[in-house]
């Protein structure tokens, strides 16, 4: 049950986002609501260095899933895709609701996939493209990134033939 404080809080918070923006857009307003829940410890997520193991994959839930893994069951093309699914990996298997620069950058090189010469750059053109979105960070010193809806269709369509993902 969440406390109606931290409710009422959090609206606020993704309201007043709402009135800043040049043009309204529902999933924004969601995503600011829900980081704002998850910053203030209404909602509990699992913990970030243990990743969640797909149950598509296999049964056993011993064995977390690495980046690695994600890469190679994937098809990208473009440095675009290649963050955007580094995003992916993050929010769906690390617990994570946004992600920064350095996050997209680390994921990269521990899963032995090479970063795009410019991250921010590539987030950038993934923003243009409507996959990610900036989203309010706890920590004001450097600004986080989430999935869009739009996103998430795009890296469920990167699947490699005949592999589940």
């Amino acid at each position: 049950m969440i406390d109606e404080l931290v409710l009422e809080k959090s609206i606020a918070v993704a309201s007043n986002a709402a009135k800043k923006a040049e043009e309204f857009k529902q999933e924004t307003y969601f995503a600011v609501l829900f980081t704002s829940l998850l910053s203030q410890g209404a909602v509990s997520v699992p913990n970030r260095t243990q990743s969640q193991v797909p149950s598509e994959r296999n049964g056993s839930a011993s064995k977390p899933f690495s980046a690695a893994e994600l890469f190679a069951s994937k098809t990208w093309n473009t440095e675009i895709e290649k963050v955007a699914l580094a995003g992916y990996f993050l929010e769906r298997y690390s617990g994570s609701t946004a992600f920064t620069i350095a996050e997209i950058r680390d994921l990269l090189i521990s899963a032995k996939v090479s970063p795009p010469a410019n991250v921010n750059l590539a987030i950038l053109k993934a923003i243009q493209k409507g996959w990610m979105m900036e989203v309010p960070s706890e920590n004001e010193k450097r600004k986080t990134w989430a999935l869009t809806q739009t996103g998430q269709s795009k890296i469920d369509e990167l699947t490699k033939p005949g592999i589940a993902s």
